[in-house]
């Protein structure tokens, strides 16, 4: 699409899946910010067919599936394990304050990409509302290089709040109370197929010291 109009651009940059922050890799050609948060949460991703290109890249990587959910699945089992013992480290019963959330579904086998936890009260209780240290946590994370994001940020693809190219009068905080607040102190700790055990246990390192800093 070639277009000098800025409203279209962001219109077509949103319905080609650039959700979240990725609108932003466009550069020099991006829209401006204030055009692209009028199409960000109600314009429909509609990347959806594949391509005879995409088909090609794909179809090989069939063959080593398994084995990077195996490497996916195992680097996840390890930082977990990690994370645990050195907050236990901390204090004795600490490793309470971090719910690892599984992937349960009877008919989907897990691939850990990305560790999903929840920031919990000393005693291991939910927290009703944000832990206070938890933005400035998240900051500390990503300064260290690490792709972490918390799902309570209505910019998160995951939030319901962002879901407004349904319908915007029923998209509000109140809809789905309980949703809302299971994602309070939810984060996403993105994880990569090609992870070592020596770069695991740096993140865990990394992770219990943001948490010992700010929570």
């Amino acid at each position: 699409v070639l277009t000098s109009n800025e409203a279209l651009q962001a219109f077509f940059i949103f319905s080609a899946g650039s959700y979240e922050e990725l609108w932003k890799k466009h550069g020099p050609m991006t829209p401006p910010e204030e055009v692209a948060l009028q199409y960000k949460y109600t314009t429909v991703n509609k990347s959806v067919r594949m391509t005879n290109m995409q088909g090609a890249i794909m179809f090989p990587q069939l063959s080593v599936m398994s084995e990077r959910i195996e490497q996916h699945n195992s680097m996840y089992a390890f930082l977990m394990a990690a994370t645990k013992e050195k907050m236990e480290a901390l204090s004795p019963g600490s490793s309470k304050k971090i719910y690892f959330i599984p992937q349960v579904h009877g008919l989907v086998g897990p691939v850990y990409d990305s560790m999903q936890m929840q920031f919990r009260k000393g005693d291991g209780s939910i927290a009703e509302e944000e832990l206070p240290g938890l933005n400035s946590f998240l900051k500390d994370m990503q300064a260290r290089k690490h792709g972490i994001a918390k799902f309570s940020d209505p910019a998160n693809a995951r939030n319901f709040l962002s879901w407004q190219y349904l319908k915007p009068d029923d998209i509000l905080p109140d809809a789905l109370p309980k949703t809302r607040q299971h994602l309070v102190n939810v984060v996403d700790l993105r994880l990569l197929c090609h992870d070592t055990e020596v770069e695991m246990d740096k993140l865990a390192s990394d992770l219990v010291e943001c948490f010992k800093l700010h929570f």
